[in-house]
Parts: C-alpha cells; sequence; structure tokens
C-alpha cells in the first residue's frame, strides 16, 4: 500500500501547506504507509508546514510525531495551523544538530523552505541570521522528554549529517527506518550515506540527483 497525489491532496485539504514538487515529494510521500508501523515515535526533522508530519498523524492515531521546526515564522504561521487539531503531533521548536549548544541559523520571514544551518546559495535572498539553542538527538530525548524514534525524515537543507551524528549509537540503534533529503552542498553531506550503512541500514535511492532537480538534490531511504 503507499499513497496515491490523489490522496495525498485529500489528505492536506484545508491545510497551510505551500505548493511542492509533487514529482519530487511523492518519491518520499508514497513510501510513509510502508515503514510507519501502526504504533511507535515518527520524527518530522525539518517539518516546515508539517506535510510528512500531517500524512503521518492520520496514517495512525497510535503513532507519535515530533515535529522539528526552529523557524518561528514557519512555526506560527503554519505548522502550528496545521497540527493544531491533532493530539499526537507534538511541536519541538529547536532544531537537530552534531552538537548541542547556541548554532548560527538561516531564516526568512516568508515560511521560507531553505531555512537552513548552512549559509549556502539556496538559502533566502534576504536572509535573517540569528543564533538559537540547537539540540542533538541525544538531548532533545533526555532533556526535552522526546520520545526516542522508530522512523525519521530529514530535510534540513545541507545540514543532514550534522543531524544524524547527533543521534549516537545507543539511539540510532532503535532507528528501523530514515528518510532523507541530501542537497549536495558544499560536500556538507559526502558522509550521509556511508554513515547510515556503518549503522546496519540498506539505502535506497529513490531518485537520483539529476532526475528531477538541477541543485542535485536526492531522496533516500534507509532502513533495516
Amino acid at each position: 500500500m503507499s499513497f496515491t497525489e490523489d490522496e495525498v491532496e485529500k489528505l492536506l485539504d484545508g491545510k497551510w501547506v505551500l505548493p511542492f514538487d509533487k514529482e519530487s515529494e511523492m518519491t518520499i510521500l508514497r513510501q510513509l504507509d510502508n515503514i510507519i508501523p501502526s504504533s511507535g515515535v515518527f520524527w518530522d526533522v525539518g517539518a516546515h508546514a508539517g506535510l510528512y508530519s500531517i500524512l503521518c498523524a492520520q496514517l495512525s492515531a497510535n503513532v507519535d510525531v515530533y515535529s522539528f521546526e526552529p523557524s518561528v515564522y514557519t512555526r506560527t504561521n503554519l505548522l502550528q495551523r496545521n497540527v493544531s487539531d491533532f493530539e499526537n503531533v507534538s511541536i519541538v521548536p529547536y532544531p537537530l544538530a552534531d552538537t548541542a549548544g547556541m548554532v548560527t541559523y538561516v531564516d526568512s520571514e516568508e515560511g521560507h523552505t531553505t531555512n537552513s544551518l548552512l549559509s549556502t546559495p539556496i538559502t533566502p535572498d534576504d536572509p535573517t541570521t540569528f543564533e538559537l539553542d540547537a539540540h542533538t538527538a541525544q538531548t532533545a530525548v533526555n532533556e526535552l522528554g522526546v520520545s526516542p524514534p522508530d522512523v525519521v525524515k530529514i530535510d534540513v537543507e545541507g545540514a543532514e549529517h550534522r543531524v544524524l551524528q547527533g543521534f549516537g549509537d545507543d539511539l540510532m540503534e532503535g532507528v528501523s527506518a530514515v528518510l532523507c533529503e541530501l542537497h549536495h552542498i558544499d560536500g556538507e553531506d559526502t558522509n550521509t550515506i556511508p554513515y547510515l550503512q556503518a549503522h546496519n541500514f540498506d539505502v535506497t535511492v529513490l531518485a537520483d540527483r539529476e532526475t528531477y532537480d538541477n541543485r542535485k538534490q536526492e531522496h533516500i531511504l534507509a532502513t533495516k
């Protein structure tokens, strides 16, 4: 079983979701109901308006969804509106990184999809840069009380490997699947696939770098 475009549009009806590239995003969305357990924990890291959080929350009321979104504008104007009706969705207003502490975050006041820990060619044209308190996945569990994840989706505009490094071996051991969008920015993601493979994941490329996006992004699915 997998989502179709029509089913996705129906589930998102009435939600404040920015237009997205169906060709690229559907490569991941089709996998969701194949990997989300009937009960468990889903982390949406880089949730933005909550596209994946919304769909996972509707797959099962027994799945606890944690939506990580540090952008104040996006979180308050889009994400909170979209997930307010779901009792199984919790918003976490911190970025995840490889170390806990203050980090520089590039944001915009327009709900831009390329807010990031990195200043890159695809960040907003008129960005606002400020310091944020970041957590690792481990400190999110230990200090914020977030439940350890079974499935993780990561879309953080080039900082993917930094997020994964923050899990540590013990927390990563409990993860059964990772959906990730790689951005190939200044070599930031070159270790992402080897890192997942070293933690006993089989990695499948759902869409390669040149298939649909001249920014050389690709979607991968890592499973055990």
